[in-house]
């Protein structure tokens, strides 16, 4: 899971400079995004700030939503005796466990954008450095909102549908087989 969580975050900084950049005024259209961050090369589409942050903020994501998930899901057999929780049961847990990750993981999401719509290179340390020096504490939690309207549904639908593809694919007696 952490292997692919890499690669799909890896996968995602083209695509977030590009965005981000566009919402933040640097670029006029994809096309122009698209044609400046090629002509740098490598370094252009990855850059290694951007590739950091990015997975400074995927991949403990990924670990806490998983975490909080399946100590929700244990909890809630527990409270219905050892039977195993309804589809929607598991898609609260699913989205408390968004949530809670978005939460925890916010900080990197604010520094991940700022690195990446930064109009110069500037190092992930420098750069908290000077968002803790300038704005304090609150720069850190800046779009948790909007975030969590975003996360919180969406993890409760992907736990949903993950339970349910279990369910369907019997995932649990072929294991025990």
């Amino acid at each position: 899971a952490a292997m692919a969580n890499t690669v799909g975050a890896t996968l995602r900084v083209p695509c977030e400079i590009v965005k981000q950049r566009l919402q933040a005024g640097l670029y006029s259209s994809v096309s122009d995004a698209i044609g400046d961050l090629f002509g740098r090369g490598v370094g252009g589409m990855l850059p290694p700030d951007a590739h950091l942050a990015q997975l400074a903020r995927d991949l403990p994501f990924g670990v806490v939503m998983l975490l909080t998930y399946e100590s929700l899901k244990r909890q809630t057999r527990r409270a219905l005796e050892g039977r195993e929780p309804p589809p929607w049961l598991g898609a609260l847990c699913g989205a408390a466990a968004g949530a809670v990750a978005t939460i925890a993981t916010n900080p990197m999401d604010v520094v991940k954008t700022r690195v990446m719509t930064a109009k110069q290179a500037s190092s992930v340390l420098a750069l908290v450095s000077a968002m803790w020096r300038d704005e304090g504490v609150t720069a850190f939690g800046k779009g948790v909102v909007p975030r969590l309207l975003h996360k919180i549904p969406a993890s409760g639908v992907f736990w949903l549908l993950f339970e349910l593809f279990r369910k369907l694919f019997r995932v649990d007696e072929l294991r025990l087989q």
